[in-house]
Parts: structure tokens; C-alpha cells; sequence
């Protein structure tokens, strides 16, 4: 049996190891562990005297990562016989709330919720078109049952999303599509606006002609009338600033955690109104204690609960300091997984939402390059011996062209949720060849995108998911050609079964 090697947060986030405290470490495994028991309906991890002795944990480190985890609101700790740390289920309005904290530290704008909803329900439409193609491919009908059934009456402006999720036959897009919505109604709320929406016989006459656009089976025609009807159920407007200045205050916590939430808000308020996002310095612990009276086990939590977000880190040494940072996506990243975990969703499910985002993402890209906005996309190595690093990055890279939170933090999240379900077999180098193969068609999307050439994109991009498809989704591909790819396995042991593949990784129930 192949050693099983399970990705780290970092890894799959591109969080910089260097950026890692020990404590966050600790985080992150206790974090994987208590998805494990919420999987496994398995909810107490132990007393913190266990978890010490079970990960070889110093008492400060193991207080520290516990502290994190109340913080981004996956465990409580029960005090008393019996207690211990519990694992507690976040809700899909917690993730958006601390997508929209990410997104106003970054100073975003609602352009960047505008596009993120556009690009989700334009990957549900093209997965709904895709699987036509494959059953047309497999036995020559190329039905849509799905989306040939009539909607009975669209009450109220979800009815469609609903229905299109509905379509796709895939839990994953349903997650998405409810996690853009959720984000847009509390992004209303926070702003205190209250627009009107349309009446509901408008409503129903749109949907239902946009489902008869569908039904004619032309998927440009499909996408254009889908851009109209997203365009006339927006709610938000064009180019806001995204409000937040009270998200942490709105958060339950217990009391040093509630105490820690106030102070990361005050330090939060502060770094905003800073003139640069980088090079600012909050000064050390002791100074923001002194400044804020607080304590100094309420200012370490705070200090870790703006690391944990990416948007402050430590300066060691004389002259030390808080240094503000750019934020990044990796908080929200390793919530999602919490929320897809009480769904149950299957590997397969992950894949084809993450794939069908990607080539959603790349005709953006190029389209945004054809009018003068260059995306940017991460460096790949060239290294003769492939990692999972590597074939991670592969992955992520398409998505680092859109510049948006909300677009990377569904694809990533999809990948972290997979790779803790299921880990994978880290001892099996992937076949050298097959990395190239996909390191070239990424290299097609990059041209693409860089010439403007839209169409050219979104083939190579669905080139590139096909190829990965006969691994991640091997009931598509032939026994050779699965064979072929078996380096590049992030599937259940029950489908390699059904695809006559030998389960030399052991999946988790």
C-alpha cells in the first residue's frame, strides 16, 4: 500500500511556508481532524491534555491553536467531565461573512461580487451543456432531461438558481451558486440597502424564456441570454466599496474570544486606513496592548486571528513589529471544507465544479486581455521529478487569472475538501509525462489569454479538465487510458473500483 501523504493548508492555499507559525501548524491538523469526526459523526477530539499528548504539542502551542480554531469558528472547548475540544458547524452565512471581512481589507469593490456570480452561473450552464456532449458522446441521444423539465411557477428571484443547480445534477455547483447568493444578500444587509425586486411575473417571464433558450441546445446563445437575465436580477450596485467595518462585532465567540474579535476589529479599522496595503506596522504586542487595554493573552489571539486572515505578520527581533500584508484567500479556503462536509459531497463532484470554474475563468481572462486588463498567472517549475506540489499549482493556476477572492476560494476550497476526504498517494510519483502534457495545455490558456483569443481559452481550458477527467471521473475514459494516468489520482477507492483500477490508496469512509 502506497504511503498516503495529505496535503498541507499552505500547499493547496500558496500560503508561503516561511509564513507558518508552529501554532497555525498545529491549527490546521487539529482543523483536518475535526473534519474527519464531523465526517465520521465523530464531533470530541479529546480533553486539551490528550490533544497535547497526541500531537506532541507544548502547552502554550497547543492553547495557541486552539485559540485560532474558536477564532475562525469551527470548534468550541467544553469545559467540565466529559468536555474537551468539539467540533461545531459553521453555516454558510459564517463563510460569507468572513469572505466579505477578506474582501474589505482588501478593498474590494461589488465589481468583484458582480463577476464572481456571473462566472458560477456561467460554469453551472457549461457543465449542464457538457454533460450533454458526454451522453451524446456515450449513446448518441444527447438528451437534457434535467433541463427539458418545465419549472411550475418561479416564485421568487432563486427559483432559477435552484433549477439551474438542480441541472447540473452536482452538489458543488448547488454550494456555489447558494455561497454567491448568500454573500450578496449580506454584502445588502451590511450596507443597509434595500433595493426593489423585480415582481415576481417578470421574474417567472424571464426565467422561463431563458429556459427556453437552453432547450434549443446552443450554448452561446444559452450564455448571452443567461448574462441578460443575471444583469436584470442584480441587486447590487456596480462599483461599491464593500462594507465591513462590523463583521467581528457581529460574530458569536466565547469571552476571550469575543474580547480578541473586538481588538482584531479596532487593529483591522486601523490597517484599513492605512494609505498603502503593504508596509505598514501596527507595533509590537505590548504596544497594542498598552494602546487598546487589552491584556496580553487577548492581544496574542487577536495577532493570530490577523495572521490567520493573512493580513498582518509578526517582525521578529529588536525594533519587531505587526507588519501589515496583503491579504490572501487561505481562512476562507480551509473553512469551505466544514460546509462541504455536511453535504457529503464526492470527490467527483469537487472536480467538475472546480474544472467547469476554471474554463469560466479563462474566457474572463482573455476577454479582459482583449480590452488592455492582463491577468497573471504563477510560475511552474520545471522540475524533472513531479510533485503534488506541483500538479497543485497546475491546477491553481488558471483561477489566478481572474484576481478574484470569491472565484479562488470556491476552486480551492473544492481542492482542500477532496485532498482531506481522500488523500492522495503521495508515495507514487505522477507519470512524468502526463505532468507535461498538462503543464503545455496551461501554457495554451496562458497564450490564449495573453492574445485575447476567447474562444482559443475556453478550449484549451477544456482540453486540459477532459484530460484530467479521465483520472478524477474514469467511467469517462477507457481502461488504457485510465491506466495511462494513475499517477494523477485524486479519486475515491470505490470508484477506481468501478473503473478496474487497483485501490492502492485507502479512502476514508
Amino acid at each position: 500500500m502506497s504511503e498516503v501523504e495529505v496535503p498541507d493548508a499552505d500547499l493547496i492555499t500558496g500560503r508561503s511556508t516561511d509564513q507558518i507559525k508552529r501554532s497555525h501548524r498545529a491549527a490546521d491538523r487539529l482543523q483536518r481532524d475535526l473534519l474527519d469526526g464531523l465526517l465520521s459523526d465523530r464531533l470530541l477530539l479529546g480533553s486539551l491534555a490528550e490533544i497535547r499528548e497526541r500531537y506532541s504539542l507544548g502547552h502554550g502551542t497547543c492553547r495557541e491553536a486552539v485559540g485560532i480554531l474558536e477564532l475562525r469558528g469551527v470548534c468550541k472547548l467544553r469545559l467540565g467531565r466529559g468536555g474537551g475540544l468539539m467540533a461545531v458547524l459553521p453555516r454558510l452565512d459564517d463563510l460569507a461573512r468572513l469572505t466579505l471581512l477578506h474582501l474589505y481589507v482588501k478593498r474590494s469593490t461589488t465589481h468583484e461580487l458582480i463577476e464572481a456570480r456571473q462566472i458560477i452561473y456561467l460554469s453551472a450552464l457549461h457543465h449542464v451543456f457538457e454533460q450533454e456532449r458526454q451522453s451524446k458522446a456515450v449513446d448518441g441521444t444527447g438528451a437534457g432531461p434535467a433541463c427539458d423539465r418545465a419549472q411550475e411557477g418561479w416564485h421568487g428571484p432563486s427559483a432559477y438558481s435552484d433549477w439551474l443547480a438542480d441541472c447540473t445534477g452536482n452538489r458543488a455547483f448547488r454550494f456555489a451558486i447558494q455561497f454567491i447568493e448568500v454573500l450578496c444578500d449580506i454584502h445588502l444587509e451590511l450596507a443597509k440597502e434595500h433595493p426593489p425586486e423585480m415582481p415576481a411575473r417578470n421574474i417567472q417571464r424571464e426565467a422561463g424564456a431563458l429556459q427556453r433558450v437552453m432547450s434549443c441546445r446552443n450554448l452561446q446563445t444559452a450564455r448571452e441570454a443567461l448574462v441578460d437575465y443575471l444583469h436584470l436580477t442584480q441587486r447590487i450596485s456596480p462599483d461599491e466599496a464593500i462594507r465591513g467595518s462590523s463583521l467581528l462585532y457581529n460574530w458569536h465567540s466565547t469571552k476571550t474570544g469575543r474580547s480578541a474579535r473586538h481588538l482584531a476589529m479596532r487593529l483591522i479599522e486601523d490597517v484599513f486606513v492605512f494609505p498603502v496595503e503593504e508596509g505598514g506596522d501596527l507595533g509590537s504586542e505590548f504596544e497594542i496592548g498598552a494602546r487598546h487595554n487589552a491584556n496580553a493573552t487577548i492581544v496574542r489571539q487577536a495577532i493570530r486571528l490577523l495572521e490567520d486572515l493573512a493580513i498582518a505578520i509578526p517582525r521578529r527581533g529588536r525594533g519587531g513589529g505587526i507588519d501589515v500584508r496583503s491579504p490572501d484567500v487561505s481562512s476562507i479556503v480551509g473553512l469551505v471544507p466544514h460546509i462541504l462536509g455536511q453535504e457529503q459531497l464526492k470527490l467527483s463532484e469537487c472536480f467538475e465544479a472546480a474544472g467547469m470554474l476554471d474554463v469560466e475563468i479563462a474566457r474572463a481572462a482573455a476577454a479582459r486581455a482583449g480590452k488592455g486588463v492582463k491577468g497573471k498567472m504563477r510560475e511552474h517549475g520545471n522540475s524533472r521529478t513531479p510533485t503534488l506540489a506541483q500538479l497543485i499549482s497546475l491546477e491553481q493556476s488558471i483561477a489566478d487569472l481572474s484576481g478574484n477572492s470569491v472565484l479562488a476560494a470556491c476552486e480551492r476550497g473544492f481542492l482542500m475538501y477532496a485532498c482531506t476526504i481522500e488523500p492522495v498517494a503521495g508515495a507514487e510519483a505522477p507519470p512524468s509525462a502526463m505532468v507535461k502534457r498538462v503543464l503545455s495545455m496551461i501554457r495554451d490558456v496562458e497564450k490564449c489569454v495573453a492574445a485575447g483569443d476567447v474562444l482559443g481559452a475556453e478550449a484549451a481550458a477544456l482540453r486540459k479538465h477532459r484530460l484530467m477527467a479521465l483520472r478524477f471521473l474514469p467511467a469517462r475514459g477507457s481502461r488504457s487510458e485510465i491506466e495511462g494516468l494513475s499517477g494523477l489520482s485524486i479519486v475515491s477507492a470505490r470508484e477506481r473500483q468501478l473503473a478496474g483500477i487497483g485501490a492502492d490508496v485507502k479512502g476514508r469512509p
